[in-house]
């Protein structure tokens, strides 16, 4: 039985799976709406003398059921990517390799639910052949017996890939400002996603030809030109992954979308109309920005106006939901950068293993740690405002550093595009997204996580938890405060100030020694 609650990953309606429509597999042309196959226009039907009156209207019957599978535009569609000055999604190859000029948008539409399109679908279908082992209605025949599985959002009639509706949904948004090497970024987690995230135990299957066609037009390859990134007005077709782990040795799956947006949009007040909704239901973000974008000279959009719009954004859905927010700032680039950090060249991450070899579903802390300080003074350094907007407005951030590409750049003898100068390996491109995975709960931390927020006790130098009041070990706090071990009260001074207690900060009375 049907039961699936599905939100759509491009209008974020939400409908259950049996009311899905059909993109219908059969598609025909002009010349085979004649019931005969004579290729009769509908005018030459009814004034063939061979046939019966009742024979012709039958004919005129199957004729103009038939003109229902001519392909033709899509009005709910076409609304939908009216916002986006058209749509992005390409040609598929047709399952029967009969109808390849058609376009996947232009195929008809119909409502298996709709009285009025009954007639459209088979008499003679099969439960067991399009609900699948979850009860998750993914398919249907047409009333020529042919199966489709090309399932579309019945608001916006937007494809769904996959199976996408079988598993728990999350929606991150990766964002960058022209520069800050998103499409480079988005291409390289396309191409390496499914190695990396498998030294998390973690299984990633793309679940539709949409992240092949992002990895084939921005290719990351040496001696060819770098891509040179989207257009901030279009908006690309969703990547989505489906992820496979497992929890107290129960197989568990989830569906991942990641969404490429343009920081531009982030910060004109036209363009967020039509892009704030895929920030507004993100689940998580990642902020990518170029290490010259902290320059104040530079003429395009600063961060903290990125995080000010997502801010903004949130502010309908409640306080607590924009704090708790998980936000991955990262800094692009991180080649140089990590030269100028900690004068060393950036590794990878290092992932962790048990006694046997087998890869653990574990963020290493100790191997992230060992970066995020140098990271988190970078960014204060350089952007202060950026950092204390994060501090005030954000709970649940931190600190980055990766390089998309791996190696230095050149330029293509002759032209002035840019090419890796070596093979492009990429180095702790899936930090943030495994980071975010902890943030789900879908794998667990080997140590403690620095935070931007931390602090560091000024007496004894341990790091504390910013919800930790005091250092449990000499009860100082943040602000140079300590809590008076025999009274409890809280002290500015050496000395308690309390009458009859006269304790100093170490928990010795006045008196019994020298001051």
């Amino acid at each position: 039985m049907p039961g699936h609650t599905i939100m759509c990953p491009y209008c974020f309606d939400e409908f259950a799976d049996d009311e899905v429509h059909f993109r219908m597999e059969t598609v025909l042309d002009e010349e085979d709406l004649d019931p005969k196959n004579e290729h009769r226009t509908r005018e030459e039907i009814e004034m063939d003398s061979r046939f019966t009156g009742s024979e012709i209207r039958a004919q005129l019957q199957e004729y103009d059921r038939r003109e229902k599978f001519v392909k033709r535009d899509d009005e709910k569609y076409e609304a939908f990517w009216a916002e986006f000055g058209g749509t992005t999604e390409k040609s598929s190859i047709s399952r029967d390799g009969k109808t390849p000029g058609v376009l996947p948008y232009q195929r008809p539409v119909f409502d298996p639910k709709n009285p009025e399109h009954a007639e459209f679908f088979s008499e003679r279908e099969k439960l067991s052949d399009t609900v699948n082992e979850t009860g998750l209605v993914y398919a249907a025949y047409d009333c020529f017996g042919r199966q489709t599985q090309r399932r579309v959002c019945p608001h916006c009639h937007n494809p769904l890939p996959g199976a996408y509706g079988k598993y728990p949904v999350k929606f991150i948004s990766v964002i960058g400002i022209s520069g800050a090497g998103k499409t480079v970024y988005l291409s390289q987690l396309c191409k390496y996603i499914a190695k990396q995230i498998s030294y998390f135990d973690i299984t990633a299957n793309p679940t539709s030809i949409y992240a092949k066609e992002y990895l084939e037009a921005n290719p990351v390859v040496m001696g060819k030109e770098l891509p040179i990134g989207t257009p901030p007005e279009q908006f690309l077709q969703p990547l989505c992954f489906d992820l496979v782990y497992r929890h107290n040795n129960t197989g568990r799956f989830h569906t991942v979308v990641f969404y490429d947006i343009a920081g531009e949009n982030c910060v004109d007040h036209e363009k967020i109309r039509g892009f704030g909704k895929f920030v507004e239901h993100s689940d998580g973000i990642i902020l990518l920005i170029d290490p010259a974008q902290f320059n104040e000279s530079s003429n395009k959009a600063q961060p903290v106006l990125v995080l000010q719009t997502i801010y903004n954004l949130f502010q309908n859905k409640g306080r607590e939901e924009v704090r708790n927010l998980p936000i991955a700032v990262c800094i692009s680039k991180g080649d140089t950068v990590a030269r100028e950090m900690m004068q060393q060249n950036l590794d990878d991450i290092s992932f962790l293993q048990d006694n046997s070899g087998a890869y653990l579903p574990c963020f290493n802390a100790e191997d992230y740690n060992r970066i995020h300080d140098a990271i988190k003074d970078f960014v204060q350094r350089n952007d202060n405002e950026l950092h204390i907007r994060l501090r005030n407005l954000y709970d649940n951030y931190n600190y980055f550093l990766f390089s998309a590409i791996g190696t230095s750049v050149k330029k293509i003898e002759g032209t002035g595009l840019d090419t890796p100068a070596g093979p492009a390996i990429p180095k702790r491109i899936m930090e943030p997204v495994v980071w975010l995975l902890y943030k789900y709960k879908f794998i667990s931390s080997h140590g403690e996580i620095h935070e931007p927020k931390d602090w560091i006790c000024n007496t004894c130098g341990t790091r504390r938890r910013v919800t930790e009041a005091f250092c449990p070990t000499c009860k100082t706090n943040n602000n140079g405060e300590w809590l008076c071990p025999r009274c409890q009260t809280v002290q500015k001074g050496d000395w308690c100030s309390t009458p009859k207690c006269k304790t100093n900060r170490f928990g010795k009375r006045k008196g019994l020694f020298s001051r």
